[in-house]
């Protein structure tokens, strides 16, 4: 989370002031800041909650519907959401737990009905592993969100169709899976009889009065519907409705009010008879049971830490199209904030954080900055490519690492310090780095003398072999490339030889090993453009609503690729073993030969030539 350059407004003065209410004075900072924050950042409109022991204030501020010039309403207006869903789906399955209906530490296959859960490492995924993200699933995005709402399937059925392979060993890391907590969910219906949304309302929802909140999708005109936006030009552009699939995991609608009646209930507050969980379980739900590093952020049970300036928080951040959300709670001092932006970006983000860094990190003490002098260790080894464990192992997603919405990241170095994007971070003890001049540090994962992994807060990244990393590839598709040259100045030579030599073309080569390598070339390029324009250029973000057509046409080719590169092969081998070609034909033939085999070994690495393509 980067904080450098995010506004702060000090409340400190010379002046002796009256004593006002904290939640009132973070009531006047938010009128200072996000009016001021929303122009700069270019937001329709945003609700925000904040709660301090036992009270609450709710705000809205701009439009929740630009089309009908609707303000934002704290209470009225119900805003997507996304991954904060997480916790309401964690804080179900704990009340199961609450009535002995369910043991965290039990294999979560036994508690599903409807949904086997495929074997793997010979070791069970349990229902702590779900909660914690470490249960060790791939990351599938397309055909997880629907457009309209006759597209949205049973979750039973969603879940068996869509199935992730298990990648890493039950709790070995974590790595963030919508797909476990639309386990989560159907262990819901499963184990208490009750279709998922419909628990929810009956026993968390409508015990704390949130009667704005629900998991049932809804049609863009109900009342209260907040509309996506994304910024154009200084412009606002409507966005269709984005449905989760996996409704547990994103699929809730909520106020700012109801909301602030949430984070009541998980900080002690509200009323006594109306508890939904025990004091003891939420606290359970808020401590840190898993880390990826010792020094780093860790998960609870739907909560992930967060540690701002000298203040330990937990909460959850959530997006999906064309709304923002972010939750933070400091249970310590039983306060939280919650802000949902009907817009892409990061303001809710910074509007949390700004809070409680304002209001407790500089009011409690001094920000945490590790005062242990710089060790001097050999920062060779941790240079590299490192890429998120959160993307597709096994399907054609995989290339959605390459966008900018699944980054890879580069770490060199800089005299004594690291470079990561850009930012310069210095070594401490135990693999951890520091930013300098800043909040921000990473830490990295050795076993024996090799570093495996990186990450940033709670977040994995897997460090590549030198053959994985984009330069690598690079240069691969540049010998390609020369395949492709060699190929054209042939081209040339055999039109100028039909033109002025018509009498010595007949043995040149076979016409069907000439047509092969052009045909695998001209399939290698259409390949290449077409999943370009598919996947990076015509909105990347939607393969969430499923596949299209034309990809589907595109992922046919690679095995036309592959069928010709064959039959171009088996020409080349006859044309050495018959020698009819010119030592210097049959070595550049050979090369475009090896390139086909390269340009083959790639499409098989970004899983485009897949035999699961065949059943997709």
């Amino acid at each position: 989370m980067l904080l450098v350059g995010w506004p702060v407004v000090a409340l400190s003065g010379d002046e002796p002031k009256p004593v006002v209410p904290l939640i009132d004075q973070v009531a006047s900072v938010l009128d200072q800041i996000v009016p001021r924050e929303m122009t700069r950042m270019e937001y329709p409109g945003i609700i925000i909650a904040v709660v301090c022991e036992d009270r609450f204030i709710v705000k809205g501020y701009g439009r929740s519907d630009q089309d009908h010039n609707r303000l934002a309403h704290p209470v009225d207006d119900r805003f997507a959401v996304a991954s904060i869903s997480k916790l309401v789906t964690a804080t179900a399955i704990m009340q199961l737990v609450e009535q002995g209906r369910i043991n965290v530490d039990e294999d979560a296959g036994s508690y599903l009905k409807s949904v086997k859960i495929s074997p793997a490492f010979g070791t069970p995924i349990t229902v702590s592993h779900l909660l914690l993200h470490s249960a060790g699933f791939e990351d599938r995005n397309v055909g997880t969100a629907a457009r309209t709402l006759g597209d949205i399937p049973r979750l039973s059925d969603h879940l068996n169709h869509c199935r992730p392979e298990r990648v890493y060993p039950p709790g070995s890391i974590i790595s963030y899976s919508n797909y476990a907590y639309g386990l989560l969910g159907q262990i819901v219906e499963d184990v208490s009889g009750i279709p998922f949304a419909r628990y929810v309302e009956e026993q968390v929802f409508r015990p704390l009065g949130m009667m704005g909140s629900t998991f049932e999708p809804l049609h863009a005109d109900e009342p209260g519907m907040a509309v996506g936006y994304k910024s154009v030009d200084g412009r606002f552009e409507r966005l269709p409705i984005e449905y989760a699939r996996l409704v547990p995991a994103g699929g809730l609608r909520t106020s700012a009010r109801d909301m602030a009646l949430f984070m009541l209930a998980h900080l002690g507050g509200g009323q006594r008879e109306n508890r939904i969980l025990a004091d003891s379980t939420t606290a359970s739900m808020q401590t840190i049971r898993l880390r990826n590093h010792p020094l780093m952020p860790g998960r609870g049970y739907g909560f992930c830490e967060e540690k701002i300036g000298s203040v330990s928080c937990v909460g959850h951040t959530g997006e999906t199209l064309g709304f923002n959300s972010s939750l933070l709670l400091v249970p310590e001092h039983r306060f939280g904030v919650f802000a949902s932006a009907n817009c892409n970006g990061k303001l809710p983000e910074m509007i949390t954080t700004t809070v409680v860094l304002e209001f407790f990190a500089r009011r409690l003490g001094e920000l945490d900055v590790d005062s242990a002098v710089p060790t001097a260790p050999a920062l060779q080894r941790f240079a590299g490519v490192f890429r998120t464990t959160r993307h597709s192992h096994t399907s054609f997603e995989k290339l959605c690492v390459l966008s900018k919405f699944m980054p890879q990241i580069e770490v060199s170095i800089a005299g004594d310090d690291l470079i990561i994007d850009g930012i310069q971070f210095q070594p401490r003890s135990n693999g951890v780095f520091h930013q300098r001049d800043g909040l921000n540090r990473v830490a990295f994962r050795e076993e024996g003398d090799r570093v495996t992994h990186l990450f940033r807060g709670d977040v994995a990244f897997e460090r590549l072999a030198w053959w994985e990393t984009p330069r690598a590839h690079l240069v691969m598709l540049l010998c390609v490339a020369m395949a492709y040259l060699i190929l054209l100045v042939e081209g040339v030579e055999l039109i100028v030889r039909r033109k002025f030599r018509p009498a010595r073309i007949q043995s040149v080569r076979p016409a069907w090993t000439l047509a092969t390598a052009y045909l695998s070339i001209a399939a290698q390029i259409s390949t290449g453009l077409a999943l370009v324009w598919i996947i990076f250029v015509n909105e990347p973000r939607d393969l969430g609503f499923g596949p299209s057509r034309a990809l589907g046409i595109a992922l046919g080719l690679p095995w036309l690729i592959a069928g010709v590169s064959l039959l171009h092969c088996i020409g080349v081998a006859l044309a050495w073993y018959r020698r009819k070609w010119s030592p210097i034909r049959l070595i550049q033939q050979s090369y475009v030969v090896f390139a086909e085999a390269l340009a083959c070994w790639l499409l098989c690495y970004w899983n485009l030539l897949n035999w699961r393509l065949l059943t997709w």
